[in-house]
């Protein structure tokens, strides 16, 4: 079902351009290593194996994060585990569904839900080709009294252990994860999260985004194989083989 929601980034629809809404919300957490920071100081060598070794600590952290979950909900699950697992916490869903509804055959498509204690939850799912399966949850808070953001940092390093970056101003943490579609290094998907303090010093706005990337840009490739190849044995069905009149 492809919503018409908007974020603070702009209005989107369909699944692919929630997915890079997903990755521009998060883009202070990409920071960058001490020698591309200060390219000066480092040759392009000595650049280029920083970043290599990064990347193989990223690879190497990802293998043991194999069951992160925001709200109880995890990635590779299908619309109505996502409903049956909030259940009754679940007070609105947009965009209505009439009755009758089913998802886009050929495309991604996502939900969002309010919840009881007023946080929302956005789901974007792969389309039927690739199972129907979500590939981005986005959990967003607006707090009336919030931890200090020491006491939340805590929290979040004991649940899901210490993240990969940190952004260089604001709070922006980063665990990268395995993707669930073939990728060389397995790398592809990942848990940013973002909060920001109000006046009081206080976290007043809290954001997860666990979002494979790689799985519905796949997706994406393979619906759109899966169109093509519909409408070609479309138009073939259109044809006659023998003149008649």
């Amino acid at each position: 079902m492809g919503t018409r929601q908007g974020t603070h980034c702009g209005q989107f629809s369909g699944w692919i351009v929630a997915m890079r809404v997903a990755l521009l919300l998060a883009a202070p957490s990409l920071g960058c290593s001490a020698a591309e920071l200060a390219p000066g100081r480092a040759t392009p060598d000595e650049q280029r194996a920083a970043r290599a070794a990064q990347q193989a600590a990223w690879v190497k952290a990802a293998e043991a994060r194999t069951d992160f979950t925001v709200r109880g909900v995890r990635l590779g699950i299908t619309l109505p585990e996502l409903e049956s697992k909030l259940g009754s916490e679940v007070v609105e869903v947009r965009p209505e569904r009439k009755p009758g509804w089913k998802p886009p055959a050929y495309s991604a498509y996502q939900e969002t839900l309010r919840l009881a204690d007023g946080s929302k939850l956005t789901a974007g799912f792969s389309s039927p080709v690739s199972g129907s399966l979500s590939g981005m949850i986005m959990y967003e808070q607006t707090l009336r009294e919030g931890p200090t953001p020491e006491k939340l940092l805590g929290e979040l390093t004991a649940r899901y252990g210490a993240p990969d970056e940190g952004g260089a101003s604001g709070w922006w943490l980063t665990w990268h994860l395995k993707s669930r579609a073939p990728v060389a290094d397995n790398l592809g998907s990942f848990l940013k999260i973002h909060f920001r303090t109000g006046q009081d010093g206080k976290v007043e706005y809290f954001r997860a985004v666990l979002n494979d990337y790689k799985f519905m840009m796949l997706d994406e490739q393979n619906a759109a194989e899966s169109r093509r190849s519909a409408e070609r044995r479309d138009y073939e069905r259109q044809k006659s083989d023998n003149v008649k009149f």
